[in-house]
């Protein structure tokens, strides 16, 4: 196994912190001693688990008389992931260390590789959890769908 692999015991929350202080805090991951990092990345996933999993309780609140199994199982999947919203930033994916980039023209406006990344991420969750955005596109696809089996019937 290199210093690179996770060890086989931990979470994946542990796993995730170990793989991004590698690429975003290597002074800091650097700066552990080889022999405790498993020992700290295990300790970090478990307390980040431990806190997701509490405010996701708290997020989802009590169940509501007549919910459904499919409407239960999307109700608590979406507290799980508002509860890593909020526990990850904190604990997990902290900001990484400041790069001295003497490429960049006007730090002050310039966006970091960083800040791109987790702008591209917020995205992509939003729009696998927008069921209007594939309402939308279902209506739009059935839309043209339509129009095309009226162009074609047209003489």
């Amino acid at each position: 196994m290199s210093s690179k692999d996770p060890a086989p015991g931990m979470n994946r929350y542990a796993v995730m912190a170990q793989r991004h202080w590698q690429q975003w805090l290597p002074q800091r991951y650097a700066a552990l001693p080889a022999s405790e990092r498993e020992s700290y990345f295990s300790c970090l996933g478990e307390e980040a688990a431990s806190q997701i999993a509490n405010l996701a309780i708290e997020l989802a609140g009590d169940t509501p008389a007549g919910e459904d199994y499919l409407t239960r199982v999307g109700r608590l999947n979406m507290s799980r992931l508002q509860a890593e919203e909020v526990v990850l930033p904190e604990l997990i994916l902290i900001e990484p260390e400041p790069e001295i980039d003497e490429e960049e023209e006007d730090p002050e406006n310039s966006i970091t590789v960083w800040e791109r990344s987790k702008v591209e991420s917020d995205r992509q969750l939003r729009e696998a959890w927008d069921p209007g955005r594939i309402a939308d596109e279902r209506y739009a696809r059935e839309q043209r769908e339509r129009r095309q089996r009226e162009q074609r019937q047209r003489p």
